[in-house]
């Protein structure tokens, strides 16, 4: 049960942001993949799931690489050419390596119980505007233990050169902002040490830091969203990038 229920909201998620706006139906093509395998001599089976978005051939070549750099980063699939013809195949020849090396090699997966192992994974790609291309991924896995995994993971890419706009290139005081981050995360009630680069997803007029299971808060919290308005982290931005001036529309 708990499982469907993340995969419907993903799904949802995935179809939300890929149909932002009629541009993707140009610049990026679906792939999606689904298919079992058997992990141990006794029949058991781990299912995979993909579906997920790469650019096409009228992208700019320089701002397609870095996407599709950053998609197979996310699927686990780098340095691996896929086409719409050969790219079951490869992923089958992919799989099947990483299943024999990962599960048939350990004695905990040789079991007569009738655990659902899977992968699921969802990439999705969209034009945000004419200046910036989002991507938005959604992984979930269970391969033992009490609960499965799932994260959410936002990517920005300038539309012209590929350049991606992260924490790092967006923000120039950037301790500030991670202050101001933390210091909400206590009003929350949460853990307020948090010293990595945090990632942030874009919505009108606001800011959202995303935070997956285990990075502030314990599991069963889920991911924590702590958005921020425009006017209220405006005076720590880079001023000179696409994202700026997102929401800077005056």
């Amino acid at each position: 049960m708990k499982k469907s229920i993340f995969i419907i909201l993903a799904f949802t998620f995935f179809c939300l942001t890929s149909c932002n706006n009629g541009q993707e139906k140009n610049y990026f093509e679906k792939f999606e993949y689904h298919n079992s395998f058997s992990y141990n001599p006794k029949g058991n089976v781990i299912n995979f799931d993909y579906v997920f978005f790469l650019p096409s051939k009228e992208m700019n070549s320089t701002v397609a690489k870095a996407i599709k750099d950053s998609v197979f980063k996310d699927l686990y699939f780098e340095n691996i050419d896929f086409t719409v013809d050969n790219y079951k195949d490869v992923i089958d020849q992919y799989i099947k390596i990483f299943v024999d090396t990962t599960f048939k090699t350990d004695d905990i997966y040789l079991t007569d119980f009738d655990y659902e192992y899977y992968f699921f994974k969802a990439d999705s790609l969209y034009f945000l505007n004419e200046e910036i291309i989002g991507k938005n991924f959604y992984t979930e896995y269970y391969t033992g233990g009490a609960h499965g995994m799932y994260s959410y993971y936002y990517t920005y890419f300038d539309a012209n050169t590929g350049i991606v706009y992260d924490y790092n290139n967006v923000f120039r005081e950037k301790e500030k902002v991670l202050d101001l981050i933390n210091k909400r995360l206590n009003k929350m009630g949460l853990s307020d040490s948090y010293d990595d680069t945090p990632q942030f997803e874009l919505k009108p007029d606001t800011m959202v830091f995303v935070f997956n299971p285990y990075e502030v808060a314990c599991y069963a919290d889920g991911v924590v969203d702590v958005p921020f308005a425009f006017e209220e982290i405006k005076e720590y931005m880079n001023n000179s990038t696409p994202i700026y001036k997102y929401f800077n529309k005056k």
